[in-house]
């Protein structure tokens, strides 16, 4: 503005000058001085005003780029799953105890109801399983069971002494996985079983074997501390069959029973430490035992199956 005013009164006093007087020299170069002085002063007006339009520039991008850096944490926070955090570690030691009351069957007349039947009546008796497992890491565990039953001794029709027993024990290895809310664990290994019945003949027979054992336990965890369970297995033994009430009868060699065994029902954990729990079960298992022979001709050895059934309540004591 001074500038523009400077070069008017310059316009004013040569056009003055020519109506009087001509300016002198010095009058000339004095304006001159001014001008240059203004055009200084304008020149450094003009970059400060650059300046500080390129700080602000700077300083709203830096608050876009922050509040964009913000809200993508915000969204990648957000997109990890807090199940992981909320996700119970695996105990190192897990000691289980199953007390199951277990009725047989027979599908050769369990209720001695007819004069070929090979098995009496066998009311609800208690058995009992215990199992350890210990865990090599998240995925991987060793596992360790006995299991027996014992009818006690009862009579069919004819008055015969009827009864079975078994013994089972497993060795087995465990996988773990996980599939969303579902818990599966594979396991395989070696189990070694004794059968010992006797029938309608008064004859005592006991078959023994070792064969391998495969199946999968299934756990779905609930709201809160609840849980579904259910597991199948399936084993193969080989070994001999002999006859026990009349030792010079030779034992018959092999001979093969499998044996099928499922189980369903619910659990609840209750915490008492960091990885130290108490687990209640309440299910229903069932336990089949497939071609256990007879040395009697009169009846098929393949014919010859038993079942054991009943309802089951466990305890697991979880800890490192």
């Amino acid at each position: 503005m001074k500038t523009k005013l400077s070069l008017i009164a310059l316009a004013v006093l040569l056009v003055t000058s020519n109506a009087h007087a001509a300016p002198s020299n010095d009058d000339i170069y004095k304006m001159l001085l001014e001008i240059k002085k203004e055009n200084s002063r304008l020149k450094e007006e003009i970059e400060s005003l650059k300046k500080n339009t390129s700080g602000q520039t700077a300083s709203a991008s830096g608050v876009i780029n922050q509040t964009s850096s913000s809200a993508t944490a915000t969204q990648l926070s957000a997109q990890i799953p807090t199940s992981v955090d909320t996700k119970e570690p695996k105990s190192k030691y897990n000691l289980q105890a199953d007390i199951i009351s277990y009725s047989l069957y027979s599908n050769n007349g369990a209720d001695g109801g007819s004069s070929t039947a090979n098995f009496g009546t066998f009311q609800p008796q208690l058995s009992g399983r215990l199992s350890g497992t210990y865990l090599l890491d998240d995925d991987f565990a060793i596992r360790a069971r006995l299991f027996r039953y014992n009818s006690e001794d009862s009579y069919n029709v004819n008055n015969y002494k009827t009864q079975f027993k078994t013994s089972l024990y497993d060795l087995e290895s465990v996988a773990y996985a996980d599939l969303k809310n579902w818990e599966l664990a594979f396991f395989g290994g070696i189990r070694a079983g004794k059968l010992d019945w006797s029938h309608r003949y008064n004859v005592t027979q006991t078959f023994s074997g070792v064969g391998p054992t495969l199946g999968v336990d299934i756990k779905r965890q609930l709201n809160g501390d609840w849980a579904i369970v259910g597991g199948t297995r399936f084993t193969q033994l080989l070994g001999k069959t002999k006859s026990t009430s009349n030792p010079t009868n030779r034992p018959i060699k092999n001979t093969s029973t499998q044996i099928l065994d499922a189980n369903l029902g619910v659990e609840y954990k209750q915490k008492l430490g960091a990885k130290e729990y108490i687990t209640y079960g309440l299910g229903y298992e069932l336990t089949q035992f497939n071609k256990i022979g007879n040395l009697v001709n009169t009846i098929d050895p393949e014919d010859v199956d038993v079942t054991l059934s009943g309802p089951r309540l466990s305890i697991r004591y979880s800890f490192d």
